[in-house]
């Protein structure tokens, strides 16, 4: 199996939670040009492969979700009374790039990671009004935002087809109010022209100030804990 050499590992890994653009809609980044990384060989032979300055996350095929726990009082909520859930919504509106200088791969740079909060879907339509209109107030503050600071923990090496975990620090912003919180991060090169990764981390809504209505009346004991989650693929437009 082919190792990619010790001095490219952290930087290849460094873009993970990149740079977005600020709407569906990525922009335009230029002609990226490609930066050669030499790969060894167990037969000791070198050869090489390319990989792009720009992995675009496909929305398509990436999503952002969170997870938390409440109680239903009521079995008219479909659910038997008293019984424990876990309430979950989701978006594949996720954006973000993965970006390489390929004249200098210590200049691999990111930005924000955004999330469209108001195409959070949940299965019961009055939950996803309550988020929209009372908890997240998408309407006044439609992404939530990640701006990574620091990456903790690289492997020393990392093989193609290999997962390698990490953390990463950053700001989170809900709202208007920002945070610093850390993702820990399990990514692989899946190839040339693909990054594949998750994150995760947990909130508490008391931080974020994210009160939640009592509507309908039979839920209650909502967990303040909000566990947050990004899967994602990235891949360049050399795949296309």
């Amino acid at each position: 199996m082919s190792r990619l050499k010790l001095f490219l590992a952290p930087l290849l890994f460094m873009g993970l939670m990149v740079a977005c653009n600020n709407s569906a809609d990525p922009g335009s980044v230029g002609e990226p040009e490609q930066a050669e990384i030499i790969v060894e060989s167990e037969s000791n032979e070198n050869s090489s492969i390319k990989l792009a300055s720009v992995y675009t996350i496909i929305p398509e095929e990436s999503v952002a979700r969170f997870e938390l726990d409440e109680e239903i009082l009521s079995a008219n909520t479909g659910w038997g009374a008293w019984s424990h859930i876990t309430v979950k919504g989701d978006t594949d509106q996720v954006f973000g790039d993965i970006v390489f200088d390929a004249g200098d791969l210590a200049n691999a740079r990111f930005d924000s990671i955004r999330i469209n909060a108001d195409t959070f879907y949940t299965v019961e339509f009055w939950r996803k009004r309550a988020i929209q209109n009372d908890i997240l107030e998408t309407g006044t503050y439609p992404f939530i935002t990640f701006d990574p600071t620091e990456l903790r923990n690289m492997p020393a090496d990392v093989e193609v087809g290999e997962e390698v975990t990490f953390q990463i620090d950053g700001d989170l912003t809900i709202r208007e109010i920002s945070l610093p919180q850390t993702f820990e991060v399990t990514a692989m090169l899946n190839s040339a022209d693909e990054i594949v990764g998750s994150a995760s981390t947990v909130v508490t809504r008391e931080s974020y100030e994210l009160e939640i209505p009592r509507i309908p009346p039979h839920v209650q004991n909502i967990e303040d804990e909000v566990e947050l989650y990004i899967d994602f693929v990235a891949r360049s437009e050399n795949s296309n």
